[in-house]
């Protein structure tokens, strides 16, 4: 009996140890699984953290690309529906009125007649100082002005740092014949000198985001990579941790754009507009007149300071800083993919495993920013090369052709006077009678522009580019103002910030200096931030503009951007989103509204088989496939 009952006693001894190891083996193993879990999903959110930065420095990109069409369609506006008005028959005048009531169609002296178009402020249209004589009132009826030439192109100098040149121009100034082309070259060189200033400090800006992009650095200049792995450290389970800490892990990241010269995935395109301008000078039998680019000053300007003039305007900029140069904004190849990756390995030693090798676990992650628009591409599909190789249909047939210095082609004349498309294969744009009788500016009464108004333009261009507020009534600023605001072709290209400075200016206040301007929302001042969604609320407040219908009229409208309800099902998921009785005076989070919608770009995660894909048609024409530029090699 004692022997039965001593080896009853080993057996249930021997019972207890096997359901111990298998209890410490089940442990071991569902730690094991728990840690690859949570290391695959931390990985995951430290890939989505780095995506998510790289998507904030494209809506930057994108949002400032956009102010740069705004003041492409601000320099239209203003040489063709203002500079304009007073060409004989000019829709401005209002005889007859033209409204969107009827047919949009274009202004016939704006097809056949372009060639006379021409800057011209010493008419009825304007209110000028020290003027006596009526010249150019009737578009060349009382004065005999040639058609504008077709121009070779040259190389010309720019001076960027010429400051204050129009107050000798301005003391020259008289109320004569002989004085008149002066005042029309005023407002052509201070219209043309904002329009470059102020592309150019975006363009500053844009350069400068695309290098934060290629040193992985957020849009406040701080390491996107340092973010990643506190993100990454924050989510970690407690082995996971240990093993990172005692350096038997390993957490590494991939930049996509690393290694991605910025002329090859974000090409600047580049284009030369012509600014005509009425030079009217005394023929000795009486007024003779012709129409001059800016960049070529009146006949009376004296001959000290012309060089400083034509410094000012001329283009293509000489020296290292072209970000002056006149350009449509960049273009981003789809060729080249941003995105980020990271890679971790672990070590994590078991409880009931304390002897031996540990488990290596491993775990890696892609995610993309994707769904925003930086911009339209000028034709309809990209060829699988670098840089700027395009093919197809022309996207805004409007603007002047892209600029390649050396080309033999290359030269400038009516085609290239500024207008642009108001909604997507718009063919007349500005030439539109409806489009031109928005500057209606009711001739015989007191309301006409001012040319006092520009006054602090070009020197005071980067803080308030607009007419300045008039004391009594500000109408010729709310008209410029809603001229700039989204159209149809906007909303349909561009990745539009309704509220650019709350959302990403505010934040990134300390990389701003003397020579990085804050590229602030149009209608700005010194004192005030504005946005888009006012200018929205500008646009919509007149009444000429609340009845273009190619001009948004609700700001919500710019929310444009990807919203997905699944893998594979694109629509609206308008169940997801809450809809509140009052709509909040500040959008949910950047960029969104309480009732869905966005505008820029999203993350996504993504698989290494994608990146790595030789089957990706990804420049419009679905006949051309091949993989992306900047693939996960070795990682």
């Amino acid at each position: 009996m004692r022997k039965q009952h001593g080896q009853m006693t080993i057996f249930i001894a021997f019972i207890f140890q096997i359901l111990f190891v298998f209890f410490a083996m089940t442990i071991n193993v569902g730690m094991m699984v728990h840690d690859k879990i949570n290391l695959q999903n931390s990985i995951d959110l430290a890939a989505f953290y780095g995506a998510q930065r790289q998507a904030e420095v494209l809506n930057v990109i994108a949002h400032t690309n956009y102010q740069i069409r705004q003041s492409w369609k601000l320099l239209s506006w203003r040489i063709r529906a203002m500079g304009d008005a007073a060409r004989g028959g000019h829709p401005a005048q209002g005889n007859p009125r033209v409204t969107f009531g009827g047919n949009d169609t274009a202004w016939p002296g704006a097809i056949s007649a372009e060639s006379d178009l021409g800057i011209c402020v010493t008419n009825d249209a304007w209110s000028f100082p020290n003027a006596t004589e009526n010249i150019c009132g009737e578009g060349g009826n009382k004065i005999s002005i040639p058609r504008i030439p077709e121009l070779q192109v040259a190389f010309f100098p720019w001076d960027f740092l010429t400051q204050h040149i129009l107050s000798d121009l301005q003391d020259s100034f008289s109320g004569t014949c002989k004085g008149m082309g002066q005042y029309n070259f005023y407002m052509a060189i201070r219209w043309l000198g904002t329009y470059r200033m102020n592309i150019g400090i975006r363009q500053k800006l844009i350069n400068k985001m695309a290098e934060f992009l290629k040193d992985f650095k957020d849009i406040k200049g701080e390491s996107i990579e340092e973010g990643m792995l506190a993100t990454f450290r924050a989510n970690l389970t407690r082995a996971n941790l240990e093993s990172l800490n005692n350096n038997t892990g390993e957490f590494k990241i991939f930049n996509s754009m690393a290694s991605v010269e910025k002329n090859n995935w974000l090409p600047n395109v580049k284009i030369l507009p012509f600014v005509p301008y009425t030079d009217i000078y005394d023929g000795g039998s009486g007024c003779n007149g012709e129409i001059k680019h800016a960049i070529f000053p009146p006949r009376n300007t004296p001959n000290a300071g012309r060089g400083m003039y034509e410094g000012y305007v001329y283009e293509p900029p000489s020296g290292s800083d072209q970000d002056f140069h006149s350009t449509k904004g960049v273009e981003k190849n789809p060729w080249y993919i941003t995105y980020t990756g990271a890679k971790v390995t672990t070590a994590p030693r078991k409880p009931f495993f304390p002897f031996g090798s540990p488990v290596n676990l491993e775990a890696r992650a892609f995610a993309q920013p994707f769904g925003g628009r930086v911009g339209p591409w000028s034709k309809t599909s990209w060829l699988r090369e670098p840089g700027h190789k395009q093919s197809g249909d022309v996207v805004d047939k409007l603007i002047p052709e892209e600029f390649i210095a050396g080309s033999p082609s290359a030269s400038f004349g009516v085609s290239n006077i500024p207008n642009y498309a108001r909604f997507p294969n718009d063919e007349i744009g500005l030439r539109s009678a409806a489009s031109l009788a928005t500057s209606f500016f009711t001739k015989g009464t007191n309301q006409k522009f001012n040319i006092k108004l520009y006054d602090h333009l070009p020197d005071e261009a980067t803080i308030d580019p607009l007419a300045k507020r008039a004391r009594s009534d500000d109408w010729q600023r709310r008209y410029e103002i809603s001229v700039i605001s989204p159209d149809l072709f906007d909303i349909q290209y561009y990745s539009i910030q309704p509220k650019f400075y709350d959302s990403y200016l505010k934040k990134m206040e300390s990389i701003f200096d003397r020579q990085l301007i804050m590229p602030l929302d149009y209608g700005s001042d010194a004192e005030t931030k504005f946005s888009v969604q006012q200018q929205v609320q500008t646009a919509t407040a007149i009444s000429v503009f609340r009845q273009a219908y190619y001009v948004i009229n609700n700001w919500e409208q710019v929310l444009t951007s990807w919203a997905p309800a699944g893998t594979m099902d694109y629509t609206f998921p308008s169940e997801k989103f809450g809809k509140c009785p009052v709509v909040p005076d500040k959008v949910a989070t950047d960029s969104n509204c309480i009732a869905g919608g966005r505008s820029g770009y999203s993350v996504k995660i993504v698989s290494k088989n994608f990146l790595e894909s030789n089957e990706l048609s990804l420049g419009g024409d679905p006949s051309i496939k091949g993989p992306i530029f900047n693939p996960p090699t070795d990682f």
